[in-house]
C-alpha cells in the first residue's frame, strides 16, 4: 500500500479493505430476509453510502500508517477506545476543519453500526456530534482552498472508483468519471467558469492527429485574442475513456431522443451541463472529501496561490495559466506563448508536490511538450 504522506491522513479505497471488513460492508448494502445481521445500510441513500464508505476508508488509513492494521482481526475488535481517540487527536493535529473532524467520526461510528452491528457504537456517534456542536465554520478564503495535488488525487480516485467499482450503476459511474475529469483539467487548466461550460467538442475541443487542443475564439474580454492551449497530456486517456464509455451512457439518458449534444460535459438526463449544474457537482464532490466546497473559480485561486508559494520567481506564469495574459493589461494583447510554458511549469510543482501520491497509469508520457499556442483565426 502507498505510504502516507506527513499530515496527510490517507483514505484506503474499498478495493484495499480488509476483505472481512470489505465482505461485511458489502452484505451491508444488500438485505438478507434469513439474515437480521444485513442490510443496515439499505436505509441509506447511495450518496451517504458512499460517504460513509469514504469515511471508513480514513480510518483504515491511519490504523495501516500506524502499523495497527491487522487484516484477520475484525472490525469491531479493531475498533478500540484508545485507537479511536489516537485517531481523533491526529486528525485535529493535522488540523483538518472541525467539519471534516466531526464528519470523519459520525461516518466511522455509522459503517461500524453496519459492518459490526452486534456492539454499541453509540460513543463514537455522541461524540461526532459533540464535535458537530462545537465546530465553527471557517470563512476566510483560503480556508475554502485546497493543494492542487490533493485535489487531483481525489479526482484520480473517482475516476478509478467509476471504472472498477461494479456495485454502482453505469449512469452513477459514468457520472462519478465525468465529475472527477473534470475536476482534474480544472486543477490543471484552471478556465474561466464560462469557458470551462462550454467547451463542445469540435468547436473548443480539437482533434489533432493524437492530441487534443482547447480553443476559445471569442475572447471575455474586449478586443482580446482568441485563446488556444494543449489539453494536459497527462489526462489524454482520461478523455479518450470519458468520450468512449462514459460520456455514450449519459447520452443515453436522454429519454426524447435529441440529436447527440456537441457539449463536452453531459447530465445525468443526456442533456448538456449548465454552469450552476457544474458548479454543484464539484462543490459536492469537494465538500464530501474535503469538508469544504470548491467551485470553479476558486481553482484559479489555487493555482495562482500554489505558483507564489512555490515558485515566486515564475509569478507571472499564473497570469498565462489562468489565460489572463498578463498581470498588466499591456501584456494581455501578446503574450500567448506563456500559456504553455506556464502550464508546464505548474504541472511540475504538482507532480513534486504529488510525490510518493498514487496515480493512474497512463499509455502516454506526460513529459512530452505539445506545440505553442497559437492565434486563432477569427
Amino acid at each position: 500500500m502507498t505510504e502516507l504522506k506527513a499530515g496527510r491522513p490517507r483514505r484506503l479505497r474499498l478495493s484495499e479493505w480488509p476483505s472481512d471488513d470489505r465482505k461485511k460492508w458489502v452484505a451491508a448494502q444488500h438485505r438478507d430476509p434469513l439474515n437480521a445481521s444485513t442490510g443496515f445500510a439499505t436505509r441509506w441513500k447511495p450518496s451517504t453510502c458512499r460517504l460513509n464508505e469514504n469515511g471508513y476508508g480514513f480510518w483504515l488509513g491511519h490504523l495501516d500508517e500506524t502499523g495497527q492494521l491487522v487484516p484477520k482481526v475484525p472490525p469491531g475488535a479493531r475498533a478500540t477506545l484508545p485507537r479511536i481517540s489516537a485517531y481523533l487527536t491526529m486528525m485535529q493535529e493535522a488540523k483538518l476543519a472541525p467539519y471534516t473532524v466531526a464528519g470523519r467520526m459520525q461516518q466511522l461510528g455509522n459503517t461500524l453500526r453496519a459492518i459490526a452491528p452486534g456492539q454499541d457504537w453509540s460513543r463514537i456517534l455522541r461524540a461526532a456530534s459533540r464535535l458537530y456542536a462545537t465546530a465553527t465554520p471557517v470563512r476566510d478564503k483560503r480556508a475554502n482552498m485546497q493543494p492542487p495535488e490533493d485535489i487531483l488525487q481525489l479526482a484520480y480516485d473517482m475516476m478509478q472508483a467509476a471504472d472498477h467499482d461494479r456495485f454502482r450503476t453505469p449512469r452513477d459511474r459514468a457520472t462519478l468519471f465525468r465529475d472527477g475529469l473534470m475536476l482534474a483539467l480544472l486543477v490543471h487548466r484552471p478556465l474561466r467558469a464560462s469557458n470551462f461550460t462550454e467547451i463542445a467538442i469540435g468547436t473548443h475541443l480539437l482533434q489533432l492527429g493524437n492530441t487534443w487542443t482547447l480553443v476559445f475564439r471569442e475572447g471575455k474580454v474586449a478586443n482580446s485574442p482568441p485563446l488556444q492551449g494543449p489539453w494536459p497530456e497527462s489526462l489524454v486517456d482520461a478523455l479518450a475513456r470519458y468520450l468512449d464509455v462514459h460520456r455514450m451512457v449519459l447520452l443515453e439518458s436522454e429519454r426524447r431522443h435529441r440529436a447527440p449534444a456537441q457539449a463536452l460535459w453531459i447530465s445525468k438526463q443526456g442533456t448538456a451541463m449548465t454552469q450552476s449544474a457544474i458548479d454543484y457537482q464539484l462543490r459536492s464532490r469537494t465538500e464530501e472529501a474535503f469538508g469544504v466546497a470548491i467551485n470553479m473559480h476558486r481553482h484559479r485561486h489555487i493555482a495562482a496561490t500554489t505558483i507564489a508559494t512555490d515558485t515566486p520567481e515564475h509569478i507571472w506564469d499564473a497570469a498565462d495559466l489562468l489565460w489572463h495574459g498578463s498581470l498588466q493589461p499591456l501584456q494581455k494583447h501578446y503574450n500567448l506563448a506563456g500559456q504553455v510554458e506556464a502550464g508546464h511549469r505548474y504541472h511540475d510543482v504538482i507532480e513534486a508536490r504529488l510525490d510518493g501520491f498514487e496515480r493512474p497509469k497512463s499509455n502516454h508520457a506526460d513529459n512530452q511538450r505539445s506545440k505553442s499556442p497559437t492565434k486563432v483565426k477569427s
